[in-house]
Protein backbone atom coordinates (compact mmCIF):
# COMPACT_ATOMS: atom_id res chain seq x y z
CA UNK A 1 0.00 0.00 0.00
CA UNK A 2 1.51 3.36 -1.05
CA UNK A 3 1.05 6.79 0.55
CA UNK A 4 -1.89 7.78 -1.68
CA UNK A 5 -3.72 4.58 -0.73
CA UNK A 6 -3.12 5.26 2.94
CA UNK A 7 -4.32 8.86 2.60
CA UNK A 8 -7.46 7.61 0.87
CA UNK A 9 -8.01 5.16 3.73
CA UNK A 10 -7.64 7.96 6.28
CA UNK A 11 -10.05 10.25 4.45
CA UNK A 12 -12.75 7.58 4.30
CA UNK A 13 -12.59 6.83 8.04
CA UNK A 14 -15.17 8.91 9.98
CA UNK A 15 -13.17 8.68 13.20
CA UNK A 16 -10.08 10.05 11.47
CA UNK A 17 -12.08 12.91 9.99
CA UNK A 18 -13.49 13.76 13.43
CA UNK A 19 -10.01 13.79 15.00
CA UNK A 20 -8.65 15.98 12.20
CA UNK A 21 -11.56 18.43 12.41
CA UNK A 22 -11.23 18.74 16.19
CA UNK A 23 -7.53 19.48 15.72
CA UNK A 24 -8.37 22.30 13.30
CA UNK A 25 -10.87 23.72 15.82
CA UNK A 26 -8.35 23.70 18.68
CA UNK A 27 -5.66 25.37 16.54
CA UNK A 28 -8.16 28.00 15.34
CA UNK A 29 -9.19 28.74 18.96
CA UNK A 30 -5.56 29.48 19.83
CA UNK A 31 -5.46 32.19 17.14
CA UNK A 32 -8.83 33.53 18.34
CA UNK A 33 -7.41 33.84 21.85
CA UNK A 34 -4.44 35.85 20.56
CA UNK A 35 -6.79 38.11 18.58
CA UNK A 36 -9.13 38.79 21.53
CA UNK A 37 -6.35 39.14 24.12
CA UNK A 38 -4.32 41.38 21.81
CA UNK A 39 -1.09 39.56 22.61
CA UNK A 40 0.53 36.18 22.09
CA UNK A 41 1.57 36.08 25.73
CA UNK A 42 -0.54 33.76 27.90
CA UNK A 43 -0.05 34.54 31.61
CA UNK A 44 -1.68 37.80 32.69
CA UNK A 45 -3.73 38.13 29.51
CA UNK A 46 -6.74 35.98 30.24
CA UNK A 47 -10.17 36.15 28.66
CA UNK A 48 -13.51 37.09 30.21
CA UNK A 49 -17.14 37.35 29.12
CA UNK A 50 -18.26 35.79 25.82
CA UNK A 51 -14.68 34.90 24.68
CA UNK A 52 -14.36 32.69 27.78
CA UNK A 53 -17.44 30.74 26.75
CA UNK A 54 -16.18 30.39 23.17
CA UNK A 55 -12.61 29.37 24.02
CA UNK A 56 -13.31 27.14 27.01
CA UNK A 57 -16.30 25.30 25.59
CA UNK A 58 -14.75 25.13 22.12
CA UNK A 59 -11.55 23.66 23.55
CA UNK A 60 -13.48 21.24 25.77
CA UNK A 61 -15.64 20.12 22.84
CA UNK A 62 -12.66 19.74 20.50
CA UNK A 63 -10.70 17.78 23.07
CA UNK A 64 -13.70 15.53 23.81
CA UNK A 65 -14.27 14.77 20.12
CA UNK A 66 -10.55 14.10 19.67
CA UNK A 67 -10.29 11.76 22.66
CA UNK A 68 -13.54 9.84 22.10
CA UNK A 69 -12.71 9.14 18.48
CA UNK A 70 -9.11 8.30 19.36
CA UNK A 71 -10.41 5.75 21.88
CA UNK A 72 -12.76 4.29 19.26
CA UNK A 73 -9.84 4.08 16.85
CA UNK A 74 -7.75 2.35 19.54
CA UNK A 75 -10.58 -0.02 20.49
CA UNK A 76 -11.31 -1.08 16.89
CA UNK A 77 -7.62 -1.32 15.93
CA UNK A 78 -8.47 -1.59 12.24
CA UNK A 79 -5.69 0.65 10.89
CA UNK A 80 -2.27 -0.81 10.13
CA UNK A 81 0.77 0.63 11.87
CA UNK A 82 2.16 2.49 8.84
CA UNK A 83 -1.15 4.28 8.26
CA UNK A 84 -1.19 5.33 11.92
CA UNK A 85 2.38 6.63 11.55
CA UNK A 86 1.38 8.70 8.52
CA UNK A 87 -1.62 10.15 10.36
CA UNK A 88 0.59 11.00 13.35
CA UNK A 89 2.94 12.96 11.07
CA UNK A 90 -0.01 14.86 9.58
CA UNK A 91 -1.55 15.70 12.97
CA UNK A 92 1.81 16.81 14.35
CA UNK A 93 2.24 19.14 11.38
CA UNK A 94 -1.20 20.69 11.97
CA UNK A 95 -0.73 21.04 15.74
CA UNK A 96 2.58 22.81 15.06
CA UNK A 97 0.56 25.84 13.90
CA UNK A 98 -1.13 26.25 17.30
CA UNK A 99 -0.09 29.42 19.14
CA UNK A 100 0.82 29.36 22.87
CA UNK A 101 -2.47 29.02 24.75
CA UNK A 102 -2.10 26.52 27.58
CA UNK A 103 1.25 27.62 28.98
CA UNK A 104 3.65 30.54 29.08
CA UNK A 105 6.72 28.27 29.34
CA UNK A 106 7.90 28.78 25.77
CA UNK A 107 8.82 32.39 26.59
CA UNK A 108 10.93 31.33 29.58
CA UNK A 109 12.75 28.82 27.40
CA UNK A 110 13.37 31.35 24.63
CA UNK A 111 14.51 33.95 27.16
CA UNK A 112 17.06 31.54 28.65
CA UNK A 113 18.28 30.56 25.19
CA UNK A 114 18.64 34.15 24.04
CA UNK A 115 20.32 35.23 27.28
CA UNK A 116 22.76 32.29 27.07
CA UNK A 117 23.64 33.35 23.52
CA UNK A 118 24.48 36.78 24.95
CA UNK A 119 26.86 35.27 27.51
CA UNK A 120 24.59 35.14 30.57
CA UNK A 121 25.08 32.29 33.06
CA UNK A 122 21.43 31.16 33.03
CA UNK A 123 21.94 28.26 35.46
CA UNK A 124 23.67 29.99 38.35
CA UNK A 125 22.47 33.57 37.98
CA UNK A 126 19.30 35.32 36.88
CA UNK A 127 20.24 38.97 37.38
CA UNK A 128 20.98 39.57 33.69
CA UNK A 129 18.06 37.69 32.13
CA UNK A 130 16.43 41.04 31.33
CA UNK A 131 19.06 41.51 28.62
CA UNK A 132 16.88 39.32 26.40
CA UNK A 133 14.15 41.06 24.34
CA UNK A 134 11.86 38.15 25.27
CA UNK A 135 12.08 38.91 29.01
CA UNK A 136 8.84 40.94 29.14
CA UNK A 137 6.85 37.91 27.94
CA UNK A 138 8.11 35.70 30.80
CA UNK A 139 5.71 35.17 33.71
CA UNK A 140 6.59 36.83 37.02
CA UNK A 141 7.58 33.57 38.76
CA UNK A 142 10.16 32.64 36.13
CA UNK A 143 11.66 36.10 35.78
CA UNK A 144 13.52 35.45 39.03
CA UNK A 145 14.18 31.73 38.42
CA UNK A 146 17.39 30.05 37.24
CA UNK A 147 17.17 27.89 34.13
CA UNK A 148 15.78 24.45 35.05
CA UNK A 149 16.02 23.10 31.49
CA UNK A 150 18.86 20.77 30.59
CA UNK A 151 21.48 21.60 27.94
CA UNK A 152 19.62 19.65 25.22
CA UNK A 153 16.44 21.72 25.63
CA UNK A 154 18.44 24.89 26.21
CA UNK A 155 20.52 24.13 23.10
CA UNK A 156 17.36 23.75 21.01
CA UNK A 157 16.20 27.13 22.29
CA UNK A 158 19.57 28.74 21.65
CA UNK A 159 19.52 27.56 18.05
CA UNK A 160 16.07 29.10 17.50
CA UNK A 161 17.18 32.38 19.08
CA UNK A 162 20.34 32.52 16.93
CA UNK A 163 18.16 32.45 13.82
CA UNK A 164 15.52 34.84 15.21
CA UNK A 165 17.83 37.75 15.97
CA UNK A 166 15.55 39.05 18.73
CA UNK A 167 12.28 38.69 16.81
CA UNK A 168 9.77 36.79 18.97
CA UNK A 169 7.59 35.49 16.14
CA UNK A 170 10.59 34.17 14.22
CA UNK A 171 11.97 32.58 17.41
CA UNK A 172 8.67 30.79 18.06
CA UNK A 173 8.43 29.73 14.42
CA UNK A 174 11.96 28.31 14.29
CA UNK A 175 11.51 26.61 17.66
CA UNK A 176 8.30 25.02 16.37
CA UNK A 177 10.19 23.61 13.38
CA UNK A 178 12.84 22.15 15.70
CA UNK A 179 10.19 20.65 18.02
CA UNK A 180 8.42 19.18 15.00
CA UNK A 181 11.69 17.43 14.11
CA UNK A 182 11.82 16.04 17.67
CA UNK A 183 8.22 14.85 17.18
CA UNK A 184 9.23 13.05 13.98
CA UNK A 185 12.02 11.31 15.91
CA UNK A 186 9.55 10.25 18.60
CA UNK A 187 6.98 8.91 16.13
CA UNK A 188 9.59 7.13 13.99
CA UNK A 189 11.40 5.53 16.92
CA UNK A 190 8.07 4.43 18.43
CA UNK A 191 7.27 2.85 15.07
CA UNK A 192 10.61 1.03 15.05
CA UNK A 193 10.03 -0.22 18.60
CA UNK A 194 6.65 -1.56 17.54
CA UNK A 195 8.31 -3.42 14.66
CA UNK A 196 11.01 -4.88 16.92
CA UNK A 197 8.42 -6.04 19.47
CA UNK A 198 5.99 -7.17 16.77
CA UNK A 199 3.38 -5.38 18.85
CA UNK A 200 -0.23 -4.77 17.91
CA UNK A 201 -1.19 -1.37 16.59
CA UNK A 202 -2.91 -0.43 19.88
CA UNK A 203 0.06 0.73 21.99
CA UNK A 204 1.62 2.54 19.03
CA UNK A 205 -1.66 4.34 18.30
CA UNK A 206 -2.07 5.37 21.95
CA UNK A 207 1.48 6.70 22.11
CA UNK A 208 1.80 8.73 18.90
CA UNK A 209 -1.76 10.14 18.74
CA UNK A 210 -2.14 10.85 22.46
CA UNK A 211 -3.59 14.32 23.22
CA UNK A 212 -0.85 15.05 25.76
CA UNK A 213 1.83 14.40 23.14
CA UNK A 214 0.11 16.47 20.46
CA UNK A 215 -1.13 19.35 22.62
CA UNK A 216 1.61 19.76 25.22
CA UNK A 217 4.60 18.47 23.29
CA UNK A 218 4.07 19.44 19.65
CA UNK A 219 1.72 22.43 20.05
CA UNK A 220 2.79 24.03 23.35
CA UNK A 221 6.50 23.23 22.92
CA UNK A 222 7.37 21.83 26.34
CA UNK A 223 10.86 20.41 26.80
CA UNK A 224 9.31 17.02 27.57
CA UNK A 225 9.09 16.70 23.77
CA UNK A 226 12.84 16.21 23.13
CA UNK A 227 13.00 14.21 26.36
CA UNK A 228 10.46 11.58 25.25
CA UNK A 229 12.00 11.51 21.76
CA UNK A 230 15.36 10.61 23.32
CA UNK A 231 13.66 8.23 25.76
CA UNK A 232 12.10 6.38 22.81
CA UNK A 233 15.59 6.08 21.29
CA UNK A 234 16.76 4.69 24.64
CA UNK A 235 14.00 2.06 24.67
CA UNK A 236 14.65 1.10 21.05
CA UNK A 237 18.25 0.21 21.89
CA UNK A 238 17.08 -1.38 25.16
CA UNK A 239 14.86 -3.78 23.21
CA UNK A 240 17.77 -4.39 20.81
CA UNK A 241 19.99 -5.16 23.84
CA UNK A 242 22.56 -2.49 22.97
CA UNK A 243 23.31 -1.37 26.51
CA UNK A 244 25.86 1.35 25.78
CA UNK A 245 23.55 3.23 23.42
CA UNK A 246 20.67 2.62 25.83
CA UNK A 247 22.47 4.45 28.65
CA UNK A 248 23.81 7.10 26.25
CA UNK A 249 20.27 8.08 25.22
CA UNK A 250 19.15 7.86 28.85
CA UNK A 251 21.74 10.53 29.60
CA UNK A 252 20.54 12.68 26.70
CA UNK A 253 16.93 12.37 27.89
CA UNK A 254 18.00 13.60 31.34
CA UNK A 255 19.79 16.50 29.63
CA UNK A 256 16.47 17.43 28.03
CA UNK A 257 14.53 17.30 31.33
CA UNK A 258 15.85 16.45 34.77
CA UNK A 259 12.96 14.24 35.93
CA UNK A 260 13.91 11.67 33.29
CA UNK A 261 16.62 10.59 35.71
CA UNK A 262 13.86 8.21 36.87
CA UNK A 263 14.43 6.05 33.77
CA UNK A 264 17.76 4.93 35.24
CA UNK A 265 15.80 3.06 37.91
CA UNK A 266 13.87 1.28 35.19
CA UNK A 267 17.06 0.28 33.37
CA UNK A 268 18.89 -1.01 36.46
CA UNK A 269 15.97 -3.22 37.57
CA UNK A 270 15.44 -4.46 33.99
CA UNK A 271 19.11 -5.40 33.77
CA UNK A 272 18.83 -7.28 37.05
CA UNK A 273 15.76 -9.20 35.87
CA UNK A 274 17.43 -10.19 32.58
CA UNK A 275 20.84 -10.92 34.12
CA UNK A 276 22.82 -13.96 33.02
CA UNK A 277 24.83 -13.85 36.24
CA UNK A 278 25.86 -11.35 38.90
CA UNK A 279 29.12 -10.39 37.21
CA UNK A 280 27.36 -9.63 33.95
CA UNK A 281 24.72 -7.55 35.75
CA UNK A 282 27.28 -5.53 37.71
CA UNK A 283 29.44 -4.95 34.65
CA UNK A 284 26.56 -3.78 32.43
CA UNK A 285 25.12 -1.58 35.18
CA UNK A 286 28.44 0.03 36.12
CA UNK A 287 29.54 0.61 32.54
CA UNK A 288 26.10 1.91 31.58
CA UNK A 289 26.01 4.40 34.47
CA UNK A 290 29.51 5.53 33.51
CA UNK A 291 28.30 6.22 29.96
CA UNK A 292 25.39 8.26 31.31
CA UNK A 293 27.66 10.25 33.64
CA UNK A 294 30.09 10.95 30.82
CA UNK A 295 27.26 12.24 28.62
CA UNK A 296 26.06 14.51 31.43
CA UNK A 297 29.61 15.77 32.02
CA UNK A 298 30.29 16.54 28.34
CA UNK A 299 27.06 18.54 27.88
CA UNK A 300 27.11 20.36 31.22
CA UNK A 301 30.83 21.22 31.14
CA UNK A 302 30.48 24.31 28.90
CA UNK A 303 27.92 25.73 31.35
CA UNK A 304 29.65 24.76 34.59
CA UNK A 305 30.87 27.66 36.73
CA UNK A 306 30.39 26.28 40.26
CA UNK A 307 28.20 23.90 42.20
CA UNK A 308 25.47 26.52 41.78
CA UNK A 309 25.11 25.35 38.17
CA UNK A 310 23.23 22.38 39.64
CA UNK A 311 22.35 23.73 43.07
CA UNK A 312 20.40 26.84 42.06
CA UNK A 313 17.94 25.07 39.70
CA UNK A 314 17.40 22.19 42.15
CA UNK A 315 16.75 24.56 45.07
CA UNK A 316 14.22 26.45 42.99
CA UNK A 317 12.39 23.30 41.89
CA UNK A 318 12.22 21.73 45.34
CA UNK A 319 11.37 25.07 46.95
CA UNK A 320 8.19 25.65 44.95
CA UNK A 321 4.91 25.71 46.84
CA UNK A 322 2.28 23.10 45.91
CA UNK A 323 0.64 24.13 42.65
CA UNK A 324 -2.06 22.58 40.43
CA UNK A 325 -1.52 19.29 42.26
CA UNK A 326 -3.59 17.04 44.45
CA UNK A 327 -1.78 18.57 47.45
CA UNK A 328 -3.12 22.01 46.55
CA UNK A 329 -6.65 20.80 45.75
CA UNK A 330 -7.07 18.69 48.90
CA UNK A 331 -5.29 21.38 50.94
CA UNK A 332 -7.79 24.01 49.79
CA UNK A 333 -10.73 21.71 50.56
CA UNK A 334 -9.40 21.13 54.09
CA UNK A 335 -8.58 24.82 54.62
CA UNK A 336 -11.80 26.38 53.30
CA UNK A 337 -14.32 23.64 54.20
CA UNK A 338 -14.96 24.79 57.82
CA UNK A 339 -15.81 28.31 56.65
CA UNK A 340 -18.07 27.08 53.87
CA UNK A 341 -19.90 24.71 56.24
CA UNK A 342 -20.45 27.42 58.86
CA UNK A 343 -21.31 30.09 56.29
CA UNK A 344 -18.20 32.21 56.94
CA UNK A 345 -16.68 32.05 53.48
CA UNK A 346 -15.41 35.63 53.00
CA UNK A 347 -11.82 34.40 52.82
CA UNK A 348 -12.73 31.90 50.11
CA UNK A 349 -14.43 34.60 48.02
CA UNK A 350 -11.39 36.85 48.41
CA UNK A 351 -8.99 34.04 47.54
CA UNK A 352 -10.86 33.11 44.35
CA UNK A 353 -10.24 36.56 42.88
CA UNK A 354 -6.54 36.70 43.81
CA UNK A 355 -4.07 36.20 40.98
CA UNK A 356 -1.20 35.09 43.23
CA UNK A 357 -0.11 34.51 46.79
CA UNK A 358 -1.66 32.56 49.65
CA UNK A 359 -2.31 33.27 53.35
CA UNK A 360 0.04 31.61 55.82
CA UNK A 361 -2.69 29.26 57.02
CA UNK A 362 -3.56 28.15 53.52
CA UNK A 363 0.12 27.61 52.65
CA UNK A 364 0.64 25.65 55.88
CA UNK A 365 -2.29 23.39 55.00
CA UNK A 366 -0.83 22.80 51.52
CA UNK A 367 2.53 21.81 52.98
CA UNK A 368 0.96 19.48 55.55
CA UNK A 369 -1.14 17.74 52.88
CA UNK A 370 1.94 17.56 50.66
CA UNK A 371 3.85 15.62 53.34
CA UNK A 372 0.92 13.25 53.88
CA UNK A 373 0.57 12.66 50.13
CA UNK A 374 4.30 11.99 49.80
CA UNK A 375 4.23 9.46 52.65
CA UNK A 376 1.21 7.82 51.00
CA UNK A 377 3.04 7.77 47.64
CA UNK A 378 6.11 6.18 49.21
CA UNK A 379 4.10 3.46 50.96
CA UNK A 380 1.97 2.75 47.88
CA UNK A 381 5.09 2.55 45.69
CA UNK A 382 6.71 0.16 48.15
CA UNK A 383 3.62 -2.09 48.12
CA UNK A 384 3.49 -2.10 44.29
CA UNK A 385 7.19 -2.87 43.96
CA UNK A 386 7.29 -5.55 46.69
CA UNK A 387 4.28 -7.34 45.19
CA UNK A 388 6.00 -7.34 41.81
CA UNK A 389 9.32 -8.49 43.27
CA UNK A 390 7.84 -11.47 45.07
CA UNK A 391 5.80 -12.44 42.02
CA UNK A 392 9.14 -13.00 40.24
CA UNK A 393 8.03 -11.04 37.21
CA UNK A 394 10.15 -10.41 34.12
CA UNK A 395 11.23 -7.19 32.41
CA UNK A 396 7.95 -7.01 30.45
CA UNK A 397 5.92 -6.96 33.65
CA UNK A 398 8.44 -4.56 35.15
CA UNK A 399 7.67 -2.00 32.42
CA UNK A 400 3.97 -2.08 33.38
CA UNK A 401 4.85 -1.78 37.07
CA UNK A 402 7.24 1.10 36.33
CA UNK A 403 4.43 2.87 34.47
CA UNK A 404 2.29 2.69 37.61
CA UNK A 405 5.15 3.88 39.82
CA UNK A 406 5.59 6.90 37.55
CA UNK A 407 1.89 7.68 37.94
CA UNK A 408 2.07 7.45 41.73
CA UNK A 409 5.08 9.79 41.67
CA UNK A 410 3.42 12.35 39.39
CA UNK A 411 -0.02 12.35 41.00
CA UNK A 412 0.80 12.01 44.70
CA UNK A 413 4.50 12.56 45.43
CA UNK A 414 5.15 15.56 43.19
CA UNK A 415 3.77 18.69 44.85
CA UNK A 416 3.53 20.47 41.48
CA UNK A 417 1.57 18.98 38.59
CA UNK A 418 1.03 20.00 34.98
CA UNK A 419 -0.48 18.07 32.09
CA UNK A 420 2.80 17.85 30.19
CA UNK A 421 4.38 15.91 33.07
CA UNK A 422 2.34 12.93 31.83
CA UNK A 423 4.37 12.75 28.61
CA UNK A 424 7.00 10.66 30.41
CA UNK A 425 4.41 7.84 30.64
CA UNK A 426 3.95 7.42 26.90
CA UNK A 427 7.13 5.47 26.03
CA UNK A 428 6.36 2.85 28.71
CA UNK A 429 2.92 1.52 27.68
CA UNK A 430 4.18 -1.13 25.25
CA UNK A 431 3.35 -4.14 27.43
CA UNK A 432 0.20 -2.75 29.06
CA UNK A 433 -2.66 -5.24 28.64
CA UNK A 434 -5.14 -4.05 31.29
CA UNK A 435 -7.98 -2.49 29.29
CA UNK A 436 -9.48 -0.67 32.28
CA UNK A 437 -6.13 0.87 33.09
CA UNK A 438 -5.73 2.04 29.48
CA UNK A 439 -9.25 3.51 29.55
CA UNK A 440 -8.29 5.44 32.66
CA UNK A 441 -5.12 6.68 30.94
CA UNK A 442 -7.26 7.97 28.08
CA UNK A 443 -9.34 9.96 30.59
CA UNK A 444 -6.32 11.26 32.48
CA UNK A 445 -4.29 12.30 29.43
CA UNK A 446 -7.36 14.08 28.06
CA UNK A 447 -8.77 15.86 31.13
CA UNK A 448 -5.34 16.97 32.26
CA UNK A 449 -5.24 19.30 29.26
CA UNK A 450 -8.46 20.99 30.42
CA UNK A 451 -6.57 21.71 33.62
CA UNK A 452 -4.27 24.12 31.74
CA UNK A 453 -6.96 26.07 29.90
CA UNK A 454 -7.12 28.17 33.09
CA UNK A 455 -3.98 29.96 31.85
CA UNK A 456 -6.20 31.64 29.23
CA UNK A 457 -8.96 32.63 31.67
CA UNK A 458 -9.27 35.52 34.12
CA UNK A 459 -9.14 34.63 37.81
CA UNK A 460 -12.53 34.46 39.51
CA UNK A 461 -14.54 33.35 36.47
CA UNK A 462 -16.95 30.41 36.45
CA UNK A 463 -14.41 28.30 34.55
CA UNK A 464 -12.39 27.89 37.74
CA UNK A 465 -15.34 26.14 39.36
CA UNK A 466 -15.61 23.75 36.40
CA UNK A 467 -11.94 22.91 35.91
CA UNK A 468 -10.81 22.03 39.44
CA UNK A 469 -13.52 19.41 40.12
CA UNK A 470 -12.93 17.87 36.68
CA UNK A 471 -9.20 17.67 37.42
CA UNK A 472 -9.76 16.02 40.81
CA UNK A 473 -12.24 13.54 39.31
CA UNK A 474 -9.80 12.59 36.56
CA UNK A 475 -7.09 11.93 39.15
CA UNK A 476 -9.45 9.80 41.25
Amino acid sequence: MNISDRLSLLIRDTKIRAIFLSTIVIVALSFYRVYIAGTIRVDGHGLYGIPVIIVFNGFLLGLAVYTINLYRLWYDATLDIRTVRLFAFILAAVFSFMTPMLSNDIYSLLCYGDAANRGVDVYAGVELLSISPFFDHVSSLWKAAPCVYGPVSLGTSRLACMVAGGNLWIAIGVYKVLVFLWAIVFIEMSYRISVVLKASVKPFLFIVLNPVFMLQGVAQLHCDMPAIALCSCMLYFFFRRNWYLTFLFAGLAILAKMNFVLVLGFLVVALFLDRENWISFLYKTASGICVTVMVLFVFYYPYYTSTETFGAPLRFLFGQNPGKSISEVIGDVVYFAPGVITGHNDELQSNIHKSSGAPDGQLGTWLLVKKICQIFAFLLSAVIFIRFWYSKGDSKQWMSVFLRLLLVFLLFYSHVFYAWYLMILLPFVWYETDRRFMQWLFVLTSFSNVHDIMCSVQHGTWVYFAVLPLTLLSVL
